[in-house]
């Protein structure tokens, strides 16, 4: 199926993250690489040990193409991303309620607009007919985007859509496949080393030992967020408790 896909294709691209997933995608295709390009969002925020494994990958295959992510924009007009969101300092509770000396915003929004939509106009800016990504059936993407799927403009192909975590890993180790160094200590790829939102990746403890000015920031930014978020939500548990 995956070869009869990209037969059918002249302009196709492999979204590459740096996770083990989009890295396991990567190698598998290693057959098919002069028939596409690889392309890498550069959050603006990037881990250096992802920046540093993209530099080798980018001199390995034969086309190798880096897109600018938006992070710092978005960032500067809705707010650092958080798991939990307090209204008021949210970019429009800011124009109903009056500026805070910071803002907040769902952590989606930030991705999406940081992060996807970025890499959505480039596929659409260069023609691309076919994406490939490193998507998983047991991962935490519940979209229903399906491999065959025309969506956005272009078709969608996941070579590894049957594959277990376990099964990535495997491959990984097999082929002798390196991963960042932060997985180590994360599960996850990161995009974002000042990241505020998806607390479940736990990041922090790879951030203390090898970024220690990126875990200061983050942590910085987390305290005041949580202060917000309890100060948003004292009329609400003062209800609770005495309504």
């Amino acid at each position: 199926m995956i070869t009869e896909t990209i037969n059918r294709h002249d302009r196709i691209a492999l979204q590459l993250s740096g996770g083990k997933d989009s890295l396991a995608t990567l190698h598998l295709l290693r057959p098919y690489w002069e028939k596409l390009t690889v392309y890498w969002l550069n959050s603006g925020d990037a881990i250096p040990a992802t920046e540093e494994m993209m530099r080798g990958i980018g001199a390995t295959v034969p086309n190798f193409k880096e897109i600018q992510g938006r992070q710092p924009q978005v960032i500067a007009n809705y707010g650092w991303p958080s798991d939990v969101v307090p209204h008021s300092h949210t970019a429009l509770g800011n124009q109903v309620l009056g500026n805070t000396p910071f803002k907040v915003q769902e952590r989606l929004h930030c991705c999406v607009n940081s992060i996807m939509l970025p890499m959505h106009d480039q596929m659409v800016a260069d023609g691309i007919t076919l994406v490939i990504r490193g998507k998983r059936g047991d991962d935490a993407d519940k979209t229903g985007i399906q491999s065959g799927d025309m969506t956005a403009g272009y078709e969608v192909l996941f070579p590894i859509i049957n594959w277990t975590e376990q099964d990535v890993y495997t491959y990984l180790a097999t082929n002798q496949i390196n991963l960042p160094e932060y997985y180590a200590d994360v599960n996850d790829s990161l995009d974002c080393k000042t990241c505020t939102a998806w607390s479940n990746h736990r990041a922090d403890r790879y951030l203390r030992r090898a970024l220690p000015n990126a875990y200061a920031e983050k942590h910085r930014r987390l305290n005041l967020i949580l202060g917000a978020v309890r100060s948003d939500m004292l009329p609400m548990l003062n209800e609770v408790n005495h309504g």
